[in-house]
């Protein structure tokens, strides 16, 4: 475990608790701590910390050290749940996961990569031909991502999943990007002699909406095929697994208010959209009997204190990568209150109706952020996370 420290050193006048991310340096190993702690049973292996750039080895390798990552947004500590990385291969075009399917040929360590060392795989395929493609086993919805550039100007490049049964599923075709992308796709259950991935497909692919045949030249790594409905930093190498961290504050009690609420307002970039996660996902925890969390199944917020739940009428909706902000307020005699707003929109109130009253909070322990004890976790980018005063709240909720 280590202390963090908050990516600004002051404190808003309003708030009880917060921690800020948004002005520490991508990455990792840079932040101490002011009174939250993190830890995780595995190291974390990579970090996004722009559109076209990632993080990786060092202090990523320890398993102490928290990720910082950006990547069209704000920057903040990156939050996921426990996943398992297939592919052991995931840098190097090498058995055993990749093969030759006919035309196809790869040059080692052709170029810089995302993470600024040359290690980049250059995958090109003569026109016509399927060329090399990435084999690995699968067990029910899993996520294939990769990055990918030209390896050449003028390039074109095509991905598609196999699934096997004549089920195929695009994952990117057309001119190859001049700067480092990362594309995925999710793949169900089903199909049979899957999976596999041409990773430049010189193939006509028009008939589910690729591109005709031709040849390709493509700059590949990062290769993860994970469990899961959306990708998470890339890890490896596979089998591969990389558990979920706790992040908490273990004297919980400081972030009550005055009265005995809790008012917890949470700042963050979901990895997943809104119905893409498969369990619940946790804004806060103290235990079992009081909890606040998303259902994933109905989006809605449910709210236990002392085993008594409360679940929000109004669900919520966001997309991938949205800025997404919540307000929580329960506790201290007050009528319960959620709020919620994406992007640059209003906020809307989902506890509508005859929300419930509840009296004062103790926290006795650990108060949680994000996850359940390392079980339902939120995967997120979580930029802010601030605990308000008695009758003090972010201005526009």
């Amino acid at each position: 475990m280590i202390p963090i420290i908050a990516g600004c050193a002051w404190r808003r006048v309003d708030t009880v608790f917060e921690v800020d991310w948004t002005n520490t340096p991508t990455g990792a190993g840079s932040v101490t701590g002011t009174g939250t702690l993190y830890e995780r049973l595995s190291a974390q292996s990579t970090v996004q910390t722009g559109p076209t750039t990632l993080a990786t080895g060092g202090a990523l390798d320890n398993s102490s050290v928290p990720p910082i990552g950006k990547n069209g947004g704000l920057i903040g500590l990156v939050i996921e749940e426990a996943r398992t990385q297939a592919i052991q291969a995931w840098r190097e075009m090498v058995t055993p996961n990749w093969f030759d399917a006919g035309g196809g040929s790869f040059t080692h360590d052709a170029a810089t990569s995302p993470d600024g060392t040359t290690s980049a795989e250059r995958s090109q395929t003569t026109s016509g031909n399927p060329g090399y493609y990435c084999a690995f086993s699968h067990s029910g919805n899993q996520t294939f991502s990769y990055w990918h550039k030209a390896g050449s100007v003028g390039a074109t490049g095509q991905a598609v999943y196999n699934a096997g049964s004549s089920v195929f599923y695009l994952v990117f075709a057309g001119s190859e990007p001049t700067n480092w992308t990362r594309n995925s796709v999710l793949s169900p259950s089903g199909g049979s002699g899957g999976p596999l991935v041409y990773m430049t497909d010189g193939t006509s692919r028009t008939a589910i909406g690729g591109i005709g045949a031709g040849a390709r030249d493509s700059l590949l790594d990062f290769v993860n095929f994970e469990n899961g409905n959306f990708p998470s930093e890339a890890f490896g190498p596979g089998v591969a697994t990389r558990a979920a961290p706790r992040w908490y504050r273990n004297v919980g009690n400081t972030c009550l208010a005055e009265d005995g609420s809790l008012r917890c307002y949470i700042e963050c970039e979901p990895k997943g959209a809104s119905n893409e996660y498969s369990a619940d996902m946790t804004l806060w925890y103290i235990d079992a009997n009081n909890n606040a969390v998303i259902d994933n199944a109905v989006q809605a917020v449910k709210i236990t204190i002392g085993g008594t739940l409360y679940t929000t009428p109004v669900s919520m909706s966001w997309s991938r990568e949205d800025r997404l902000r919540i307000f929580v307020s329960v506790g201290g005699g007050q009528v319960t209150s959620v709020q919620y707003a994406v992007g640059a929109s209003s906020p809307i109130r989902i506890s509508t109706g005859s929300p419930p009253t509840f009296g004062a909070l103790t926290i006795s322990g650990n108060l949680d952020f994000l996850q359940s004890n390392k079980t339902k976790v939120f995967s997120v980018r979580c930029q802010r996370i601030r605990f308000y005063k008695f009758n003090k709240k972010p201005s526009d909720f």
